[in-house]
């Protein structure tokens, strides 16, 4: 879609007239400043067109650059290894010529040539410079919502009164660039005596379409944990891996106890792993009808990400595989007698695996822990 100066000029106009907006587009430039991203050529020379476009968990600005002056995609190496998503489109600009002679001017024809009661445009019909397409880059840049929350975080401070106007900052964000109010419910006096909550357990916003996208890896673990609640021959914990980032991993646990399905606990990891991911345990009881109940999860959970294809990967089977029936049926354990006849049972001789059986105990040993 071609990039005109009205459209930019009403863009640019609304985020003057938001003491909240220029905020947030101050601090999201920070993020890419505090990268040294603007020490590679031409990425200062770009102008602002679209933006900030701000979801659950991203904040996305599109940056317009002369096409002869395309930003150096080395720069974005720096951004996407913090996981923040680029990408580059060739667009072009319409451009007002400079009124010198009769041809540098056209008649101007309007979308809608009449107004709402009827009459003609004062506008149609009259001459007006001609628009000329300037080639362009349009670099789209989405930065993950958090960070501009520890950006808050640390020109905030530490103190009580600096932590509530931070607060009283990103609920301005929510509300005044969201376009919706958000509602806060009011705790329980007493309980607020006994135990001071945070502000995340009492403001929580719904999940809408999309909203962990790119956040949910499509692979998911079968097996590899004990379960918390009941024996592990009788339960199978199913793992979501959520990347970086602790509340979407919040969210998508509330999402799965919400829904009519029929599981026996969902609950975040305590911790990020050592590559500072948070995992979602989900657990189900270990029975024929384990494939269809995961299956319902699974056709939910695409709602709020933008995963299409499911994969799995199971202890003794690390290569992810396709999620269908047969490749469940034939790599996860479904009946809790031969559970514990194989995997509980050391007078039982186990089947032949493909890594060596010391490998495998070790792998047993790290994946089987209790959270």
């Amino acid at each position: 879609m071609p990039q005109e100066f009205e459209s930019i000029n009403d863009n640019i106009n609304s985020i003057h007239g938001s003491e909240t907006l220029l905020d947030l587009l101050l601090e999201w430039e920070d993020v890419l400043d505090s990268l040294d991203i603007y020490a590679f050529k031409n990425w200062k020379k770009g102008e602002l067109v679209d933006g900030p476009q701000i979801e659950k968990y991203w904040i996305t600005c599109t940056i317009m650059y002369p096409y002869k002056l395309m930003p150096d995609p080395d720069a974005t190496k720096r951004l996407t290894k913090h996981g923040i998503k680029v990408s580059y489109k060739e667009d072009h600009y319409l451009k007002p010529a400079k009124l010198v002679h009769p041809e540098d001017s056209e008649t101007r024809a309007n979308e809608e040539p009449f107004t709402d009661e009827g009459q003609k445009k004062r506008s149609e019909g009259k001459r007006r410079a001609k628009l000329i397409k300037i080639p362009t880059w349009l670099v789209k840049i989405e930065i993950p919502r958090h960070f501009i929350d520890e950006f808050l975080a640390d020109t905030a401070g530490t103190s009580g009164d600096d932590d509530i106007k931070l607060e009283d900052v990103k609920d301005a964000y929510d509300e005044g660039a969201g376009g919706e109010e958000q509602y806060q419910d009011t705790p329980d006096p007493n309980m607020a005596a006994q135990t001071p909550m945070p502000m995340e357990s009492v403001v929580r916003e719904g999940l809408e379409p999309n909203d962990l996208r790119d956040i949910i890896d499509n692979v998911i673990a079968i097996d590899t944990f004990q379960p918390k609640l009941g024996a592990e021959e009788e339960t199978i914990v199913t793992t979501f891996k959520v990347l970086k980032y602790e509340p979407p991993a919040q969210d998508l646990a509330h999402f799965i106890e919400q829904g009519q399905y029929d599981i026996l606990d969902a609950e975040v990891s305590p911790g990020s792993d050592e590559d500072g991911n948070y995992l979602v345990f989900v657990e189900i009881k270990r029975d024929k009808n384990y494939f269809m109940k995961i299956q319902n999860i699974l056709k939910d959970v695409k709602n709020i990400t933008n995963v299409d294809e499911w994969k799995f990967s199971s202890f003794r089977h690390s290569l992810p595989k396709d999620f269908n029936r047969d490749n469940i049926e034939a790599n996860v354990t479904l009946d809790k007698t031969k559970y514990k006849a194989i995997f509980m049972n050391p007078t039982i001789t186990q089947e032949p695996v493909v890594e060596p059986a010391t490998e495998s105990i070790k792998k047993r040993i790290k994946f089987l822990v209790n959270y």
